[in-house]
């Protein structure tokens, strides 16, 4: 008949047997509940619900699902450990020779119908749950529910499964989990999707909840506004030892998008110590030119993304506006973004898959032991001189500060670590004025390194430096540059200084002792006029002709 022997871990039933068997649910059962079957493969359960209120003796235990279970399935809070220790819910097919024959396409599913509504399956009971070789699909509020308390908390282990082909117009479209701490092993989380812009995440985290990734992928899951495939808030953590968080898309053309791999709110963490995240992104496809398409991988709005190691690559941001921003990572006024160990942003040359700061924002550095030469390309919000980019608990070194490239490096900004402490490193540049027509041939008068002046737009760094010193004494950062303008080369036609207390000096190449930096007025006036007017200027290292 398929039954063994067991010993009942009940005291009152120490001296004798009990029989047991492989308990089936399927919807082959006859009755509607099932109650008249026996859960046996040949008379199974019908319902989830009902094979654990039959189970009893406190011991690990193992319930099999044949076929697809069309009705939304549930797993109590009345089902305690006094009932199983343990349940392991899997699969009966696609097993040949003790082995999952296809891991990434289970056979056996609750599958909710077209017409249905709800989710697959909600958990509610603290007895600790495997899910293991099964398919979650259909559900109209998310493919599996971990519903806990701050006074029972969940545990439930995913094996070789697949939630895919869900909706929620709330949050987790493949997987929601509150007061509960999951792990996955491997299978997929993929192609689940929000219905409005109130769902968010192919896996959605609140509370205190966590989710240890060691294997398989998030993939494919596709929010309106924010959170393609994770949403994390609360005080919750997402771990992703290996595995891949992949091909997230948030989309939309009525409001600016967000994170399409992953959205972190609240206090709640994203720590990464391997595997990828990658080719996530969003997409705005509207006409309003204040949306925003920002976070293409990940969007720290209050919380933190914690990498120690692992890669990510290819994430993007796309609109048809042009409004765009962190193509790999955005850091909000409130986030935070640690880097360390063996992180590696992947740098893309045309500045696309770069960090994001927000104005104040620095990322949080230490010891980096990777050979990635470049660990992240940072874009600043503002781009002034004395602006931190990165901060330590420990001493900053050069060999940290190679390891990222500024996206407007182009622009002559310089990577400098604060002398005093040695624990934060910010952009600078004196504030260069070169003539707009020294030559490009053997009459160049400017060194290697320095671009022309530009009559328009310079920010005064050795490849945007100022036409003329009275352009010059107008930037916004004379006063952070110690109110000094440095000449480069000769600078043809009369200058003026008026209004400031400024030092004018002439450009020392590395090393040398002197400067060959001249104004050439070419007897056009007076080469040089000052009006100080109760200022004070101070000339030097500068030659002035003509």
């Amino acid at each position: 008949l398929g039954f063994n022997i067991k010993k009942s871990k009940q005291a009152e039933h120490t001296d004798w047997g009990v029989l047991s068997a492989p308990i089936y649910v399927s919807e082959k059962s006859g009755a509607e509940d099932g109650s008249n079957e026996e859960g046996t493969q040949t008379h199974p359960f019908k319902t989830l619900a009902y094979a654990v209120s039959k189970l009893s003796g406190g011991e690990p235990d193992t319930i099999f699902i044949d076929g697809n279970l069309t009705a939304n399935q549930s797993i109590p809070s009345t089902f305690t450990t006094s009932n199983c220790s343990s349940l392991t819910i899997m699969g009966a097919n696609n097993i040949e020779n003790g082995q999952i024959k296809d891991k990434d396409n289970p056979t056996d599913a609750i599958a909710i119908p077209s017409d249905g509504s709800g989710t697959a399956l909600t958990i509610n009971s603290a007895v600790p749950i495997t899910i293991f070789n099964l398919k979650f699909t259909g559900g109209k509020a998310g493919g599996i529910k971990i519903e806990g308390s701050d006074t029972s908390r969940l545990n439930v282990t995913l094996k070789d499964m697949l939630i895919t082909g869900n909706s929620n117009t709330g949050n987790g479209m493949g997987l929601y989990a509150s007061y509960a701490d999951v792990t996955m092993q491997s299978g997929s989380i993929s192609g689940n999707s929000g219905t409005n812009t109130g769902s968010h995440g192919g896996v959605a985290l609140n509370d205190s909840s966590k989710f240890f990734m060691y294997g398989g992928k998030v993939s494919g899951n596709t929010a309106k506004q924010f959170g393609g495939n994770l949403y994390l808030n609360g005080s919750s953590e997402f771990i992703l030892n290996d595995g891949e968080i992949s091909g997230g898309l948030v989309e939309s053309s009525t409001t600016e998008v967000s994170g399409g791999g992953a959205w972190i709110d609240g206090s709640s963490t994203l720590t990464m110590k391997g595997g990828e995240i990658k080719g996530n992104k969003t997409n705005y496809k509207g006409s309003s030119s204040s949306s925003k398409s920002q976070g293409g991988g990940v969007y720290v709005a209050t919380g933190t993304f914690d990498m120690q190691g692992g890669k990510m690559s290819g994430n993007q941001t796309v609109s048809t506006m042009g409004n765009v921003l962190g193509g790999a990572v955005i850091v909000q006024s409130s986030g935070t973004l640690k880097l360390s160990g063996t992180a590696c942003i992947q740098y893309e040359n045309d500045n696309k898959h770069d960090v994001y700061l927000r104005y104040g924002k620095t990322v949080t550095v230490d010891s980096f032991t990777g050979d990635a030469p470049t660990v992240a390309a940072i874009t600043l919000e503002y781009w002034t001189r004395k602006t931190n980019y990165l901060s330590s608990s420990n001493v900053i070194t050069p060999a940290q500060t190679g390891k990222f490239i500024l996206t407007k490096d182009n622009d002559g900004w310089e990577k400098t670590i604060e002398t005093t402490y040695r624990k934060t490193a910010y952009i600078d540049s004196p504030i260069y004025v070169v003539d707009a027509n020294d030559p490009d041939d053997s009459g160049k008068t400017r060194p290697a390194g320095f671009e022309k002046g530009k009559t328009s737009g310079a920010t005064g760094t050795k490849t945007s430096p100022y036409a003329s010193i009275a352009a010059a004494l107008g930037c916004d950062d004379l006063t952070i540059a110690s109110n000094t303008i440095t000449v480069v080369g000769t600078v043809k036609g009369v200058q003026t200084v008026s209004g400031k207390t400024v030092t004018i000096e002439g450009y020392k190449a590395e090393g040398a002792t002197s400067s060959s930096a001249k104004l050439d007025g070419i007897s056009g006036g007076s080469t040089l006029t000052v009006d100080a007017s109760g200022k004070t200027v101070t000339i030097k290292d500068l030659t002035i002709t003509g």
